[in-house]
């Protein structure tokens, strides 16, 4: 089961699946893009019937036999989604990709959204425990995240423990304003992976990375888009991502310096925005600001 409401070709669209089968209503008019001005959108079904208002036009799907319960226990996501890949083409009108605008006073069932976004200043962190780890497939593994940053250079984030050389570890970082992602998964072997061919990322733009181990084969999404595809060890010497159930967002605790602490792979701490950190195929995303942390604000 699943609703999405999305933009297809300037008009907007709602869709949704009970059970089965997808019903999909669509605006009378196109969005206008040039004028930037707001919209008020309303859109929703009770039972089966659907409605959909765009400013003061709307559409409507009558009433009909078949099931009328939305049954979906997950969290629902605003501007994207946290994996893109997984979603289904019929969800979403065909590849889905990521929301470049602004929203505003989002209700959902009669209740405010809020929008939670953690905001590094230099000098930050936040470092989260899982405590899902001891029941984890390490040998599949898996981070996505949202971020906003003037900055060239700075560390995003850091799965791993980061107190040993041979401590196993996935990081994610800006180098020269570029993304950069680093894997080890054992023998002090550091594998950088990063595409020259791809745009910089220090554009004060949100931006979306997930990166995907499936034992020795990474990949990596930059908006949306596979970046990075590759092998890091065909033998298989080491499978697993032992990273003890700690990961760093924005940088380390007090005394840590990230060039130290990740041997020169990175040299700053981040500065800027992240947004919806999600670990494995978790529904929930992770609460950044109820974590261990210091110098991190809420944004907006």
């Amino acid at each position: 089961d699943f609703l999405c409401i999305s933009l297809l070709k300037g008009f907007v669209q709602l869709r949704y699946n009970l059970g089965d089968r997808t019903i999909t209503l669509q605006s009378l008019q196109q969005v206008p893009t040039a004028g930037h001005r707001w919209h008020l959108l309303q859109a929703g079904r009770v039972g089966n019937e659907g409605y959909l208002q765009l400013d003061a036009t709307s559409a409507s799907q009558a009433a009909r036999p078949g099931r009328r319960a939305l049954d979906t226990r997950t969290e629902f996501f605003v501007g994207g989604v946290s994996s893109p890949p997984l979603v289904h083409p019929l969800a979403a009108g065909g590849g889905p990709s990521g929301f470049s605008g602004c929203l505003r006073e989002g209700r959902f069932c009669r209740s405010r959204v809020s929008f939670f976004i953690a905001e590094f200043v230099g000098g930050s962190y936040i470092k989260y425990r899982d405590p899902l780890y001891p029941r984890r497939d390490l040998r599949h593994s898996r981070i996505s995240l949202n971020f906003s940053t003037s900055q060239a250079e700075g560390l995003l984030a850091w799965m791993g423990e980061g107190q040993d050389e041979d401590d196993d570890f996935l990081a994610i970082g800006l180098a020269e304003g570029r993304l950069k992602v680093v894997v080890n998964l054992g023998e002090r072997i550091s594998v950088p992976l990063a595409d020259r061919q791809q745009p910089t990322c220090s554009d004060r733009r949100w931006h979306v990375v997930t990166v995907l181990q499936n034992q020795t084969c990474i990949k990596v999404f930059l908006d949306e888009e596979l970046v990075v595809f590759e092998d890091i060890d065909p033998r298989r010497t080491y499978t697993a991502l032992n990273y003890g159930g700690v990961c760093y967002l924005g940088g380390f605790e007090l005394g840590r310096k990230v060039s130290e602490v990740t041997r020169g792979l990175f040299h700053k701490d981040f500065v800027g925005k992240v947004k919806d950190v999600v670990l494995f195929q978790d529904s929930r995303k992770i609460q950044l600001m109820k974590a261990e942390g210091f110098n991190v604000h809420s944004g907006n």
